[in-house]
């Protein structure tokens, strides 16, 4: 049995001495996915009545919580962790074969 999605994540923390009483980390995921095929999408899509990516997305929210939870919670050093907005962008791969196919350019899509 093979996955549904293919793609790359990136899971990593920064820090800044600058930040807070004692500096501060910055924990972040990213990551990209594409569907293996189209009866994989056209099966996510219906299972999230329109919304492919929603388990997904639903998966990396509750990391994220979890990971604030964490860190807020008294027996864990009395830390303080606030969740930063998601920032979500899903490519219009219409748009993306248009470039690909030579008939508009890369500037069309928006990526610096």
């Amino acid at each position: 049995m093979t996955h549904p999605l293919s793609g790359n994540r990136e899971i990593g923390y920064s820090y800044d001495p600058n930040g807070g009483f004692n500096g501060s980390y910055t924990f972040y995921a990213r990551g990209v996915d594409r569907f293996e095929s189209s009866v994989d999408y056209d099966a996510a899509d219906y299972m999230e009545t329109g919304q492919p990516f929603l388990g997904a997305d639903n998966l990396w929210t509750s990391f994220q919580q979890k990971l604030q939870d964490f860190c807020n919670d008294d027996n864990n050093g009395n830390g303080v962790a606030n969740m930063a907005p998601q920032v979500i962008s899903r490519p219009d791969w219409e748009e993306v074969k248009e470039v690909l196919n030579g008939n508009k350019p890369i500037s069309d899509l928006g990526c610096d």
